[in-house]
């Protein structure tokens, strides 16, 4: 797996396993990651898991994929990709490592892989700053409904902030986002669909994030025309550069129809 940068990562290797963990956390914190995400790695044989480990005063959010199938460990240890992306596990780290030092993504602190007799990788593990005192933005909606507006406007700033650095996320649901309780930060989680400089007008991939946003769990809170009007106040206070009426369009469409998640990869 040479295709993922390891600049700013020491690396240590245990039987198969390859961890790679950021050079500035410590000896003693890098030290109990290396064992935690190879323990990760030789523990997590089927399907994905998450767990939140604790690192002293530090908590960290591990996430570990394993391959299953012959043709998804020759993708992963070569570097593959399949309709234009990588495999979940490969593509999740490959984007956090382009997103360091993002203010709205949670930072990466480790990642590793695990290859059998073959010198196939079997399985891949992640993992990120865990965000404390917050929760995602369907949650937050839920609990606060009197607030909802707000939180959406939070939301859309983090997407329009995203796309200032030419960052799409591809797969934008509310359960992506995190919020914390004042409304104060957020972030945008799951990177694994997710792509830099994308293709498309700026015009066209906000409105294709805001519609998706409400096609998915948002609707259920907000109607699509009341949604639109929020869009609109939001475009007329703050992004006066952009064409707002062609914005505005590319949302309803995305909110009445959104691309499947093949069709979104390869047009981005």
């Amino acid at each position: 797996m040479k295709f993922l940068s390891s600049a700013g990562f020491f690396k240590q290797q245990r039987g198969g396993c390859r961890v790679f963990v950021r050079a500035d956390l410590g000896q003693e914190l890098s030290n109990a990651l290396y064992g935690m995400l190879s323990d990760r790695l030789r523990l997590v044989r089927e399907g994905r898991e998450r767990d939140v480990l604790e690192l002293g005063e530090r908590a960290v959010l591990a996430k570990t994929a394993v391959f299953r199938h012959r043709n998804s460990r020759i993708r992963a240890t070569f570097g593959l990709k399949r309709h234009g992306a990588y495999d979940r596990g490969v593509m999740e780290i490959h984007n956090q490592l382009g997103l360091l030092n993002c203010p709205h993504v949670p930072q990466i602190v480790g990642y590793g892989y695990r290859r059998n007799w073959l010198g196939l990788v079997v399985s891949t593990t992640l993992a990120t700053e865990f965000i404390g005192q917050s929760c995602n933005l369907l949650e937050f909606i839920q609990a606060h409904p009197e607030q909802q507006n707000a939180a959406l406007l939070l939301a859309f700033n983090a997407i329009r902030e995203h796309l200032r650095h030419s960052h799409l996320h591809l797969d934008l649901w509310a359960g992506n986002i995190l919020v914390t309780p004042d409304l104060s930060k957020s972030w945008l989680v799951d990177v694994e669909y997710f792509k830099f400089a994308p293709n498309g007008s700026l015009e066209d991939k906000l409105g294709f994030c805001l519609g998706y946003l409400h096609n998915h769990t948002i609707h259920r809170f907000i109607s699509l025309d009341d949604y639109v009007q929020l869009v609109r106040q939001w475009l007329k206070d703050s992004e006066q550069a952009l064409c707002h009426e062609s914005t505005l369009a590319t949302c309803i469409q995305n909110a009445n129809k959104p691309l499947s998640r093949k069709q979104r990869l390869m047009i981005f």
